[in-house]
């Protein structure tokens, strides 16, 4: 390493070490790429609740790492290539790419001796990797599916995502539509349900939402582990709250045995009024399912409220005594003449009369102490921390 009198030559100096999974570089000049990707996030509706989430797919685009050494014509350039044709496995059938997932950290030196260092930082990720445990899991549906022939099953074998699913997630036709992804990934991951022969997705399209965010959540504690990382913003003072939920211990509404979901009646305080004048109070509904889902994915893509109630529409069984015709013809529009108090009423009884997992969070803020409600937060859903 060049020395001009009492000091290092910085310029023509290394002074920069990549550490890759505890492994050690030679000096290198510069380290640019450094990134935590792109994410794309999907747009769910929790049927339940009529919320809509945004979940992270996965990480899919990451930028160019390039690494950089003076070459001076020392020793340490043949140890620098011998480490990074290693490292990077430039002689493997898959040249020029990791075939796993590392982790790295920059260190920056003064004179041989660490001043400075980075947090460990997702390099490449072309596998995931998964906890040890059993890959598979076997679980009662809160609800349960119901086939042509009026027999609930509700038993159901979940196994861990694989790099399969991680396609799955990755396919930009499944990001257009949440309700879609939602179900390739399922089918992909259910190992059987009770005793149904495995036919394609209509199945679980057919599920209701209830279980397939139970199913959801389950998938993704046996994959990638049951703690998530979340972020809540208070109401109050605006103090932005870092929390480490447990997906295993949100509370769960199951159905007894023997029990039918009921449909959901809800007394409007305003009512639709139709276009003789009448006023219309008793709302009947049912519990959405994934077709409910796939089908509203677009409107609910370009705008949320329309696309909720494009989803609440589907689910209304009757209004009073408007004509079923003109309640499936005209039930976006009618929810959205609706008063916001009514839609209130909509949503809170989804919300205390739909079985399945509880997503509702209180949260104590330790800046103001002020408790609030909110919706878990999803944004780190499906991406391996």
């Amino acid at each position: 390493m060049p020395k001009v009198g009492d000091f290092w030559e910085s310029y023509r100096t290394g002074e920069f070490v990549l550490t890759i999974d505890g492994t050690e570089s030679p000096g290198v000049t510069k380290v640019s790429g450094l990134s935590e990707g792109e994410i794309d996030t999907i747009e769910q509706p929790d049927g339940g609740s009529a919320h809509v989430y945004k979940i992270a797919a996965t990480k899919i685009k990451y930028d160019t790492l390039t690494i950089e050494r003076y070459v001076d014509g020392s020793p340490e350039d043949k140890r620098f290539k011998d480490w990074f044709q290693q490292t990077f496995s430039l002689n493997s059938p898959t040249q020029g790419n990791s075939g796993v997932r590392k982790n790295g950290m920059i260190v920056k030196k003064h004179n041989g001796v660490p001043v400075l260092s980075g947090s460990d930082k997702e390099i490449y990720m072309s596998t995931l990797s998964t906890p040890a445990g059993k890959r598979e899991l076997e679980l009662t549906l809160p609800v349960g599916y119901s086939d042509e022939n009026g027999q609930v099953h509700r038993t159901v074998v979940l196994r861990k995502m694989t790099g399969k699913e991680e396609a799955i997630l990755a396919d930009r036709r499944n990001q257009r539509n949440g309700g879609r992804l939602v179900t390739e990934l399922l089918h992909s991951c259910i190992v059987r349900m009770s005793d149904l022969p495995q036919n394609g997705t209509s199945t679980v399209a057919g599920m209701y939402s209830a279980d397939r965010n139970y199913l959801l959540i389950k998938l993704r504690s046996i994959t990638f582990g049951s703690e998530l990382q979340a972020g809540y913003s208070c109401p109050t003072c605006s103090e932005r709250l870092q929390v480490v939920e447990d997906l295993d211990e949100l509370p769960v509404r199951s159905l007894a045995d023997g029990e039918s979901p009921d449909d959901i009646v809800i007394e409007l305080e305003d009512g639709y009024t139709d276009r003789d004048g009448q006023v219309h109070t008793a709302l009947t509904m049912r519990l959405p399912t994934g077709a409910d889902e796939e089908a509203v994915a677009s409107q609910m893509r370009q705008n949320a409220s329309l696309g909720k109630n494009a989803l609440l529409a589907r689910c209304m069984k009757s209004l009073g005594d408007v004509p079923k015709h003109r309640l499936e013809a005209i039930g976006p529009r009618i929810l959205a003449d609706l008063t916001m108090s009514d839609r209130r009423l909509i949503d809170r009884a989804l919300n205390q009369s739909a079985p399945g997992i509880d997503l509702t969070r209180e949260i104590e803020c330790p800046n103001c102490g002020h408790v609030f409600k909110t919706t878990l937060d999803m944004t780190h859903f499906l991406v391996l921390e």
